[in-house]
């Protein structure tokens, strides 16, 4: 698998569901699983890294991808990441799709703020992002930089329509009700997509409440 991955530019790793009885009896295992992973990743020869900052013979870095309904309930703490984040200087990220994401983030975004060295040794800044885009919102304001949520696959416009209104300074009363607004759009389809899983974005073109639709 490695020999395939060496053109990508980065990569996300969840927890392996199969040890996850041995996995949340001991920690510790879970930290080095990352780290070692981290350590391991092969060189790539990605043109964009080798061009956007990182060596001539980059390792592809890495983001740890914390998601308890599909690693067999697994779910990091705070604790867990920051001390994978201070032993794994590969590791570029975390995405969280879990409960009581934002908590996370805020705790996260506090040690980072205060430990200069984490983007130190990393030619980028460390990126925290969530796994849904119904609390893109709060997380933009709590220190959080983006989402890679599956919603934005079938309803770019209003996903993209957000971002540009989180991202911009000083927005009129107009356009807060316009990111409120679909915001609320958002998260609805959040709701109904999530339990449906990868079969909701399958069959999103039948769904009357598609997003893009309504804004």
């Amino acid at each position: 698998m490695a020999k395939f991955a060496t053109h990508r530019d980065a990569g996300l790793v969840i927890l392996p569901a199969y040890y996850a009885a041995s996995l949340g009896t001991d920690q510790e295992q879970i930290i080095q699983y990352y780290v070692d992973i981290c350590k391991e990743s092969p060189v790539s020869d990605s043109a964009a890294l080798i061009v956007n900052g990182y060596s001539s013979n980059p390792q592809i870095p890495l983001f740890l991808y914390n998601f308890p309904a599909n690693s067999a309930g697994l779910d990091m703490s705070s604790a867990i990441i920051e001390a994978v984040i201070r032993q794994a200087p590969n590791l570029c990220g975390v995405k969280l799709t879990c409960g009581g994401s934002v908590a996370k983030l805020i705790r996260l975004s506090s040690f980072i703020n205060s430990e200069p060295s984490v983007n130190l040794c990393r030619p980028y800044p460390f990126l925290l992002l969530d796994g849904l885009i119904s609390d893109l919102t709060p997380w933009m304001k709590c220190g959080g930089h983006g989402t890679v949520s599956g919603i934005p696959n079938f309803a770019p416009a209003a996903s993209m329509r957000l971002w540009a209104l989180l991202n911009k300074p000083g927005l009129t009363d107009d356009e807060k009700r316009e990111a409120e607004r679909i915001q609320s759009i958002l998260s609805n389809a959040d709701v109904a997509a999530v339990p449906a899983g990868s079969m909701s974005c399958t069959n999103s073109t039948d769904m009357e409440w598609i997003p893009d639709a309504h804004y």
